[in-house]
């Protein structure tokens, strides 16, 4: 008798679950939303990653003192974002940053020396100054394109191609998401 009415009940869960295409409303999947990547000066550093968004709204994280890995969730910002890790190097307070959009979402985003010197070739100004610049009451940030970034990436790459081939990485990487 039990297991008739177990079986009976997975019957029901099942045609629960598949339900009519007319009425059923299919449950939200929940979907993350986290900018994420490391941040690194030849290796992990210590310190804090803080992410601005368009509007001047923040959110920190603490940097992995192992790895460099930070994870920081943007639910409820708006991009595009900005990227700051303030760290140690070498007993030094330095700023590094870099920038995200709405796709680099869950994707891998650094935040380095190199990437700090492709956001300020963007902004053509230094990066923590745009970065203090964006805030809650200002006026929105110069618009940025994806294509402004990938030109001063490449620009930057073709000044370190002949020290990238001797690391034997080549021209194949890419700065700002591997």
């Amino acid at each position: 008798m039990i297991k008739n009415l177990c079986l009976g009940m997975l019957v029901v869960l099942g045609l629960i679950a598949c339900g009519s295409s007319e009425n059923s409303t299919t449950p939200a999947v929940a979907s993350t939303t986290v900018l994420k990547g490391s941040a690194a000066s030849g290796a992990g550093i210590l310190g804090e990653v803080t992410i601005k968004d368009s509007r001047g709204a923040t959110k920190s994280a603490p940097i992995n003192a192992v790895t460099g890995a930070y994870s920081v969730d943007v639910s409820g910002m708006n991009g595009p974002f900005v990227l700051r890790a303030k760290v140690t190097v070498g007993g030094r307070q330095v700023q590094y940053h870099s920038y995200a959009t709405d796709a680099d979402i869950d994707a891998t985003i650094n935040i380095t020396p190199f990437t700090d010197l492709i956001f300020a070739n963007v902004v053509q100004q230094l990066a923590s100054s745009y970065f203090d610049s964006i805030t809650v009451s200002g006026p929105p940030p110069a618009s940025i394109t994806t294509a402004d970034i990938e030109i001063q990436e490449a620009a930057l790459q073709a000044k370190l191609q002949a020290v990238l081939n001797a690391l034997g990485v080549g021209s194949a990487i890419d700065l700002l998401h591997t």
